[in-house]
């Protein structure tokens, strides 16, 4: 293995319209099943 392999975390981020689309849709998801659960309850 070479310097090459690895996670590193001091790489710049980008921020790509993809990532906050990911966001959104994980938030929406967790929110629907939460207001699912306490209504259908």
């Amino acid at each position: 293995m070479g310097p090459q392999m690895g996670f590193n975390p001091f790489r710049p981020q980008r921020k790509t319209t993809a990532d906050l689309v990911m966001v959104a849709a994980a938030l929406a998801v967790t929110i629907g099943v939460v207001l699912w659960a306490f209504l259908a309850g």
